[in-house]
């Protein structure tokens, strides 16, 4: 939004959200958004206070594009080490077996290298692939490679944009060593039920997004609520039929990945946000040896607009990690193993920004460890 006599303007934020100090007055607001028809209107203020604006789709027509670049044109800001790509640049790259990557984005960025063929890890800047922090909407994610590092994951379906720390991680990811990768998913249709799937030679995969209808929290007929589900299986075996070895033959490989998440705008002031997510595999080689972990999560999120200048973001997170490994090569030295981690968070996030040209963001984090070295 610009405020054309006052030559002042804001950004939405993650949640199409925005807010901006103005003294009483009438204003002309012009709207913009890429892909959207503008939108011109005139606002009289008489004091705080909130008001919502739906835009339309519009094709942008142009007719020559030139680009032109010098050895200055790479500086793009002041932070330094930090990457922003959405869904649409993941469009941009090579499939692989009917799958788009979105860690194999991250592979073409400066400062990142692939740790090996066949694997979803990477090294930042010399450092191992375990230094590396995953979260999917807060959630952290311990493991995040499928069948042997094939694929990853994170169903590419329903991430919106992920943003990548090589250098200066903010404080509140808690102080990693090396990176954060930070992904964001859709938050979900409010108008329509929308479904996209597909099969590749070894997964299937589908989503579906849409509005919860009226919300219950009050009398307005605009849908407030929205969801958004994905599944992702493989059914990969029938590949595993083809190999001549007999111990790969009567081999197995499975896996799986689901995600839920529900956006209520309670009221004006109050946005309530719950994601769960759930990955498994397992595989079997032949009759010696089994295979099999999981990753599990769920996260909660309130925000409260306290002004139109202060805001906090509470959170509360729980995710867990475990695996197992049976040996059966051997009769006398047979064993079976199994090990799990889990993180139990609560944090808060406040931004306050009344100062103008100035944004303060401070908060607290609280995080318990629960680790099981289990069983042999």
């Amino acid at each position: 939004m610009y405020i054309e006599n006052k030559q002042i303007g804001a950004v939405v934020d993650v949640n199409g959200q925005f807010t901006l100090q103005i003294h009483p007055g009438i204003y002309r607001a012009i709207f913009n958004y890429i892909g959207m028809k503008e939108q011109i209107r005139y606002l009289q203020v008489y004091s705080s206070g909130s008001f919502t604006l739906e835009m339309g789709e519009e094709a942008i027509k142009i007719n020559e594009v030139t680009v032109s670049a010098n050895r200055y044109d790479n500086i793009r800001g002041m932070q330094m080490g930090y990457e922003k790509l959405t869904a649409k640049t993941m469009k941009e790259i090579p499939v692989v077996m009917g799958e788009r990557d979105i860690l194999k984005v991250a592979e073409m960025l400066p400062g990142i290298q692939s740790v090996g063929e066949g694997s979803s890890g990477f090294n930042v800047r010399g450092s191992s692939a375990d230094q590396n922090m995953f979260y999917i909407n807060g959630v952290p994610v311990f493991n995040t490679s499928h069948l042997f590092g094939f694929f990853t994951s994170f169903s590419p379906d329903i991430v919106e944009n992920f943003s990548l720390f090589k250098s200066n991680i903010p404080a509140r990811y808690g102080g990693r060593l090396a990176s954060v990768f930070d992904i964001s998913t859709r938050q979900g249709n409010k108008s329509r039920i929308f479904g996209q799937g597909g099969i590749s030679p070894v997964t299937g995969h589908f989503s579906m997004e849409g509005p919860l209808g009226k919300n219950m929290f009050n009398n307005e007929k605009q849908d407030k609520t929205s969801y958004v589900v994905s599944w992702r299986s493989t059914y990969s075996d029938w590949i595993l039929r083809q190999v001549k070895d007999e111990d790969i033959r009567n081999s197995s490989a499975f896996f799986y990945d689901a995600t839920l998440a529900l956006n209520s705008e309670l009221n004006n002031k109050n946005l309530l946000k719950l994601f769960g997510y759930n990955s498994h595999d397992r595989f079997s080689f032949s009759s010696k040896n089994d295979y099999s972990y999981t990753n599990l999560g769920f996260s909660a999120l309130w925000k409260h607009l306290f002004s139109q200048d202060y805001t906090v973001d509470l959170s509360a997170i729980y995710t867990r990690y475990d695996f197992s490994n049976t040996d059966k090569n051997e009769v006398s030295e047979a064993y079976h193993y199994n090990y799990e981690i889990a993180q139990y968070e609560i944090k808060a996030d406040f931004l306050f920004q009344k100062i103008q040209n100035h944004r303060i963001e401070f908060g607290a984090d609280v995080i318990y460890y629960d680790l099981n070295r289990g069983d042999i």
